[in-house]
């Protein structure tokens, strides 16, 4: 299982489409085929469909979320080669 971290930033209003690369986990030409799962710790967040961009990243629209709050945001996506690679970030909400 490949992990990698990402800091990520939005506003409480903001649904905002957040991206996560795992082209340091995947071999050349391998693709992304599923987001297994999208989840938040502490709850507040909500997560709608995801999107697969450049194959080797996945984006998913997260809205929601407190101001001055962080939030632990994790993506677990299949790939055509039978990986199950996870990444994680932090999602800090700020409103400006």
């Amino acid at each position: 299982m490949g992990l990698s971290s990402t800091i990520l930033n939005k506003q409480p209003d903001e649904t905002r489409l957040l991206i996560m690369d795992y082209s340091g986990s995947m071999q050349k030409g391998e693709l992304i085929t599923e987001l297994v799962s999208s989840e938040a710790t502490p709850d507040g967040l909500t997560f709608d469909p995801a999107y697969t961009i450049d194959k080797q990243r996945m984006g998913v629209l997260v809205s929601g979320g407190s101001h001055g709050r962080s939030y632990k945001v994790r993506y677990i996506v299949g790939t055509d080669n039978n990986q199950i690679l996870e990444n994680e970030g932090e999602l800090e909400v700020e409103e400006l």
